[in-house]
Order: C-alpha cells, then structure tokens, then sequence
C-alpha cells in the first residue's frame, strides 16, 4: 500500500514536472522581477479607532480566484484614511512541508494578480488589480508560455522598476460600495493633493540649450506594457479586417477645392538633446507661438523670430523641488487658455517619480514667470493628454494617460481656477481603469455653457480582446465628466453616447501593423518607421457656436485588410444642439496609395477644418504635409494637400519611433489662422529630426475681431464702447446684431451694416446709469447680407458697479503673527467687489514687489517665501480705477 502511495505521489509529481517544462522553453531571467512593490491605499472614511498604527492583511489571488499568497503587514500608520506600504515585505505563515515563498515567487509566474485587504481584521472591498510593472516583456511571454521574441516593443522592457501598474480604488467595508464594472457611470472618484504654487523665474532668463550628441536610445525609462494576448499574438492583427470605404471618397473628391499656402512658415527646433522620439507640441496666443519638443521648449514671436531661446524644459521648475525640477523626462503639452489668456506649458518627471509638472504663465507673456504645480500620478503617466474646459461649474485643466497596461488607462480633472491664481489647488480627482487612452476636449473661442461637462471620447475595435469592455462592432465612445470640486464624491465620470456602425459609424481597421508595433511604414531606404496607430490623437478640438457644439478629433487606421498597409487619418465631426451628439461627418484621408500618419486636426470660428499629418512611402522621404475643407465643401472630404516641408533622408534609429504626435491649433486673435508643427528628417542619421512651424487660413473663415473682450465699468461714467472688425470671410454687406445687452441700457454700432473694403465698428453702450450692479456676456453677431450661414458671433464680458466697493477687511495672518513659508492670506468679502490684486512685498512702501496674484477668491496661498524674514501683504480690490490697498 505504501509503494502505491509512493507510485502515485512521484507519478503526480512527474506529471507536474512535464506541464511546468512543456509550458514555455523561453530562457527565463527573474532579474526583470521586482522583489517588493510600493502601494498607497485610500479609505472611503478615515478610522474611528483610536489605534496609532493598525494591522494590513494582504491576500493574493490569481484572476481565477484561487488564492496564492498571504502577507501580514504590522504597525502600519493609517492617516485620514491614507496609508503607504510596500508589498512583499510583511510576514508570511510557511507549511510545513513546503518551502517558504516570497511574494517574487508569485510574480515569477504571474503577471497579472488581484489582492484584497483586511485591516484590523475587518475586510475592505473591492479586490485590487496588480500588474507588476518591473516584468519584462521578456518575462510576461515567458509566464504565458510563449515565444514571440522576434516582436518586442522597441522600448526593450530590461529594466526592473519599483512601480507598479496597481488599480487605486476606495476601499470600503461594505461590498455594495465597491465600484461598479460598468463604465455607464462611475461616481467617487479618488483625490490626490497638488505640490505648489511656486513661482518661476522669467522663462526668458532661461539658459540656453547646448547641442547634444544623438546616443541610440529613446527618451524614457523602459515601462511594462501589454503588447500580446495569451497566445503570444500581438494585439490589433487578429480580428477580421475591412476595406476603409471612407477613403474612396477622399479619392474622388481629391482636389475640388484649395488648400491654401502659408502666411508664414519657419524652422522650429531640432534634436537639441539627442533623443527620439520629439514628441511635438505647439500652442499659439496672441503675440507668441511656444513650440516644445520630448525635452527643450521655444519662445517665438509670431513673425518667426526667436524671443526665448530653446532651453530645457525643466528648467521652468528650478527651485521649486523634487522630481519636477530634477527630471526632464519630457511628453510635453503646451497649451494657451483663451479665456484666462495664459500659458500651460507642462512636461512629467518619471525618472524618479510619476509626477506631471504644470507651470501656468502669471500673466498673457509666455516669456514672464509661472505658476509652478506637480501631480503625482497613481501609476506611471504615460502619453498624458491635457484638455482646457473653462465652464462655470465643470472648470477644470482633464488630463488622460496610459499606465502601460491594458484596461488601466486614467482620467484626472485638476483645479484650473488654482493654478491661474496661483493659489493652492484642491485635491486632484481621478478615475481609473479605462479601455482605452480618453482624449479630453479642449476649448477654442466661446467658453463651453456654465454647467457643460467636460466631454471625452475614445474608440474601440469590434473583436478585439485588448479592449476590456469588448465590443462586436467598432465604435466611438463619448463620455463626460462632471466636477464637484466641493464634494469630490459627487464628481461623476460617464459614458453618455456609443457610435457603431448602426447608428452611422463607418467600420475602421485598427492599427497598420499591430498594437505598438513600430517596425511598420517603409521609408525610401534604411528602418521602417512607427504609425502611431493605437490611440487618439491630440487634441479633441471643441467650439460652442451658439446654436450648436461641435467636436473634432482624428486617430489613424489601416486603409486596406492586413497584411496590406496604408495608413491615413480617420477623422469626425461631431454635432450637437439638444440631446446626443449626432455624426456631422466622417473621412478617411487617403488621396493616394501612400501613408499618411499622426495627423492634428482643428476647426476655425467659421467651421472650416485644417489638418496636418506626416505622410511617407518607399518613394517618399517622410515629410510634413496639411489638408483644409470649407464649411459647405461636400460632408466627409478634404481638398487637395500643400507640402509643408519635404523630408531630404532616412531616420536609421532602430528604435523605428516617429513624432508620436503633431499639433495644429488656431489662432485665438482671429479665430481664423491654423498654426501648425510636425517633424521631418532633413539629412539621413540616427535621429537627424527637425521640426517645421507654419501658419494658413482659409478666405472663407468670417470672425468678428475685437482688441477687447472684458471691461469694468462704474455706473457713473455712463457710457463705454467695444472695437469691432471683421474679418476678410465676410466677402460684401454683413448685418451686425448685438444680444445680452444690460437692462436699461442701450446698445447700439457706430456703422451697421459694414459694406466691404469697410471692417470696422464698434458696439457702442450707452445709458449704463440707468443699470444696476451686476455682469453681461454680450453677443455680437455678423451675418452676410446674402449667405446667412455665414456669420461669427463675437462674445464680451461687461462688469457693471452702481456704487463704490466696500473696503475689505484682512483677517488672517493678524499682525506681527508669525506664519509658514506659505501662509494663507483671507479677507473679508466686500460689496460691490469681483475680483482682487494680492501683492506681497519685503518693504511697508511695497517699492519691492516680490509676489503678485489676481483672484476672485477671498483667499490666496502664497508660494514660497523665505523664512525669517518680516513681509508686508495687500489687497487691491479690481472695479475700475478705485483700489482700496491694506497692509498687513
């Protein structure tokens, strides 16, 4: 009976043996394993008991929810609900007839883990995911069992890191308060605070870049991402493929009408900091055009000069601290905020951190100071995208990224009101665990409706088992996001609408060559480069017309079934006047059989479209080229393209990465003029890129122009007036029309109707001494005396004060108190008062200015101040010329 016993244990043990050796033959190396995780819990409530530290019992489980490994975590600190551990550190029960395991054995042969917590011995829901990020893609095929080395992702995936791609969640006691699956609506979403303010030095006292040698590498720190599914197969090539009918089009309406020239085009930066890929960025004000690449930043006057030289970005954060002013990792968005008329440049910092760097300019000058902040992400913040949502009651900086993994891509809403006074920012509110990378509207010209959500939208490929809310049919997601700042945990995150093919959305292949597959689009000799063809693409452009909402996006498809490639834009305009949004038009932009890629597209105040994109082939050097449509060209086609700038050689890097995005925004004086920039290779090498800036505008773009937008103005004075001009779109006669104006007071134009070569007039208000206290948005509106679809609304913001502000009265700091290096500043808030100058100086006669902020608030953090020193602070109240100054 014993050798029975021994027979069957060592036949159990032999089969054991040939599962484990038939599962994969891929050597293994557990280097690329990290040994302990950290990880930072939340609690919807913080702790009733009075216990100073408390005992975290951590449960592994693999996804089928078998258990697998138990950890105890003693004398853990648990504050407001907030506590740090790391993982694989606490102590373990051992068998007696096993060896002891360490949560890296766990690792070893799974990549993908659930854990669940109990603290104090009472269970919190829900189970956490854990993707340990230190796996290589090396070792994740090897867990799988599977040998697909051939196919790595160029970033290479040899490193080990200490973070990890963990799903944040708020943990709670009852199970009915864990999060839904469902993506229809999640509410409470997690907060994590904001570092700042501090302010910089002037980005013109930067130190100018040096010219670095191109060493063969990319610009970040390898990361873990999910490239293949459970077979070894690479994502995006498995499902079934259609032929893009959408592209028909683009060739039988080629060139029915002009794209035109440049108004002005010169060169933007180079590979100053010998990296690749340039990731570039522009954004353009009223007087500057700022161009960032992966590390450097440009300040250029609108007529190409240069105002500030190219410097590293992350020089814009010295002296503020940390990783911000230690790393300059790049991933940088620029961005210009029309309504607050400020500069958001910003980069991440996640060489030693995962931290995204905000600086906002103090004043419209990009060339000043700024308001520096940084955001520790939960997880690595990968491709981070930024959208501007100025709405009343939803006003928020949206940003998106991609952890690295499938199914874990975030969703954060940041304090703009804050970071455009320079106060301290309200927690940051975030939703995780997405399908797909969310690209967040951003605003051009009229500000969104005060209770607008932000709006959202992302895509998914019917089959295709990346996406972990799967789909039969291809479809575009919209989703908004409304923002509580009082009470985060009524901040809601929805998905409101799904556009298939049932409902007007054509099929689309995505992906050229395969999920990150960057060895793909042929050059004329040398590597293939990457299409950037997996997610959308910056920016998601927003206009409020009125009468209508409009968005804009685009992302890049395969036109034809694989193993065919041409990539080429997919792009869409969405409408909507009540309800859902409707499809206004779709195309696919493919004139030729040549590829077309990592397109930015935007709309002008007239509803005419400009996009630019990289196109390349075996014949073609990979070059800079853009496409414009009128606004009553035929729905769904672009006209013919303009050259840009050719390319003159071959990018030989055999990391194969290109761009990774372009940018094309619209020029908030006229609302008219696209500015644009992308990359191109001027000469064969490594990385050899440049970048190119250029400027069009369509004839048919109307605007109303005026110098002025806002005004404050005291009853007494009785009368004030706005500038007017319109621009070259309106061809003859235009009617001008004006709404909102204040009650009892009259509005009325100096010359209505304008008749052509004649562009200017004003919006002339009169009788304001009859008004009372309070604020319009004024509307005016021209329309073409023949084509009444031709109009532009122009909107002005008029301050009206029928009596003399009340003083405010300062109430902390008192006098002589002493403070922290960031005191907050309140006053009382006086009648008649909307907006103040706080200004703090190191002298009673305020002769040394050294901080100065506006705010509507009654309230102002101060950045940084040296200690042991005795400054003075003042408020000014904004209501005209009166300015009542108090020092304390």
């Amino acid at each position: 009976m014993k050798n029975n016993y021994l027979f069957v244990f060592l036949m159990l043990l032999l089969t054991i043996t040939v599962q484990a050796n038939n599962k994969s033959n891929i050597p293994f190396n557990g280097k690329f394993i990290p040994d302990t995780i950290r990880y930072h819990g939340q609690l919807q409530n913080s702790l009733s008991s009075n216990k100073t530290t408390h005992k975290i019992e951590i449960t592994y489980y693999n996804l089928s929810n078998k258990v697998l490994y138990k950890e105890t975590l003693n004398n853990i600190t648990i504050t407001n609900g907030k506590f740090d551990i790391e993982l694989g550190t606490g102590e373990t029960k051992k068998k007696w007839f096993f060896k002891k395991r360490s949560l890296k054995d766990i690792f070893m042969s799974h990549d993908k883990l659930e854990m669940s917590f109990s603290i104090d011995s009472e269970n919190y829901y829900p189970k956490v995911k854990l993707f340990p990020s230190g796996h290589s893609m090396q070792s994740s095929l090897a867990i799988a069992g599977v040998r697909n080395d051939t196919q790595l992702h160029s970033k290479g995936y040899t490193k080990v890191s200490l973070e990890s791609a963990t799903q944040a969640v708020i943990l709670n006691k009852k199970k009915s308060n864990s999060r839904s699956d469902s993506y229809s609506r999640k509410s409470n979403p997690l907060t994590i605070s904001m570092r700042g303010p501090f302010i910089s030095k002037p980005a013109s006292n930067m130190q100018k870049n040096i010219q670095q040698a191109f060493v063969e590498k990319e610009v970040n720190p390898p990361r873990h991402e999910t490239l293949f599914d459970e077979n070894g197969d690479r994502f995006g090539t498995k499902t079934v493929k259609k032929h893009d009918v959408l592209a028909d089009s683009s060739q039988s309406f080629a060139g029915v009408g002009v794209t035109p020239s440049t108004i002005i085009d010169f060169p933007g930066m180079g590979n100053l900091n010998g990296v690749l890929p340039p990731d570039i960025e522009g954004a353009v004000g009223p007087n500057y055009y700022v161009q960032q690449v992966n590390l450097s930043t440009t300040i250029f006057n609108k007529d190409g000069t240069i105002a500030v030289a190219a410097f590293n970005t992350n020089q814009l954060w010295s002296g503020f601290g940390g990783s911000c002013e230690a790393d300059n990792s790049g991933d940088a968005i620029a961005l210009y905020d029309e309504q607050a008329k400020r500069w958001i440049l910003s980069q991440f910092a996640v060489t030693t951190a995962t931290s995204v760097c905000f600086a906002v300019s103090t004043t419209a000058d990009p060339t000043g100071t700024y308001y520096l902040y940084e955001l520790q992400a939960q997880r690595f913040p990968d491709y981070y995208k930024l959208g501007v949502w100025p709405a009343a009651n939803n006003n928020a900086y949206f940003m998106t990224t991609n952890s690295g993994q499938a199914g874990q891509y975030d969703v954060y809403a940041i304090d703009r009101e804050s970071l455009i006074n320079g106060t301290a920012p309200r927690d940051a509110q975030f939703f995780q665990g997405y399908y797909n990378l969310l690209m967040p509207a951003d605003s051009d010209g009229n500000p969104p409706n005060d209770n607008t959500p932000g709006y959202l939208y992302t895509f998914r490929d019917g089959g295709e088992n990346y996406f972990t809310d799967p789909t039969p049919d291809d479809s575009l997601d919209i989703f908004e996001y409304d923002v509580d700042w009082n009470t985060p945990a009524n901040s809601t995150l929805t998905r409101v609408q799904v556009f298939t093919p049932a409902n007007g959305l054509a099929d689309f292949n995505w992906t050229v060559c395969g999920f990150f597959e960057s060895d793909c689009l042929a050059q004329p000799g040398g590597v293939n480069i990457d299409s950037g063809s997996w997610w959308p693409l910056q920016r998601l452009q927003y206009r409020n017309f009125g009468d209508k909402e409009t968005l804009v996006g685009t992302w890049v498809v395969n036109v034809d079934p694989q193993p065919a490639k041409r990539a080429a834009p997919r792009w869409f305009e969405l409408n909507k006047t009540t309800g859902n949004w409707t499809i206004a038009q779709q195309g696919t932009y493919s004139p030729d059989a040549e590829n077309r890629f990592l397109p930015s597209i935007s709309m002008d105040a007239s509803g005419n479209i400009g996009m630019v994109y990289s196109k390349v082939s075996s014949s073609t050097f990979a070059s800079i080229f853009y496409t414009s449509r009128g606004a009553n060209d035929t729905p769904g086609t672009m006209r013919d393209e303009v050259e840009l700038i050719a390319g003159a050689g071959n990018q030989t890097s055999t990391s194969n990465r290109w761009g990774d995005y372009a940018s094309i925004e619209v020029d908030p004086s006229d609302n008219c003029t696209f500015w644009m920039t992308s990359e191109h290779i001027p000469t064969t090498g490594g990385a050899s890129w440049s970048t190119h800036i250029g400027a069009f505008r369509l004839p048919e773009c109307a605007s109303v122009l005026s110098s002025t937008s806002s005004k404050d103005v005291c009853t007494i004075t009785d009368s004030t007036s706005f500038d007017l001009t319109l621009s070259e779109g309106f061809p003859a006669t235009t009617n001008l029309s004006v709404t909102g104006c204040p009650a009892n007071a009259l509005c009325d134009f100096s010359i209505n109707p304008l008749i052509n070569p004649a562009v200017n007039s004003s919006l002339d208000i009169t009788n304001l001494s009859a008004s009372s206290f309070g604020s319009s948005n004024i509307i005016v509106t021209g329309t073409d005396n023949v084509d009444n679809t031709l109009s532009s609304n122009k909107t002005f913001s008029l301050n009206i004060f029928d009596t003399a502000p009340d003083q405010p009265a300062l109430s902390s700091p008192a006098m002589s108190s002493l403070v922290s290096a960031t005191p907050s500043l309140n006053w009382t808030t006086p009648n008649q008062a909307q907006s103040y100058t706080v200004e703090i100086s190191d002298d009673a006669l305020f002769s040394n200015i050294i901080q100065n902020s506006q705010t509507s608030a009654n309230s102002f953090t101060t950045a940084s101040l040296p200690l042991g020193q005795c400054f003075y602070w003042r408020v000014s109240v904004n209501t005209g010329p009166k300015l009542s100054h108090f020092t304390s």
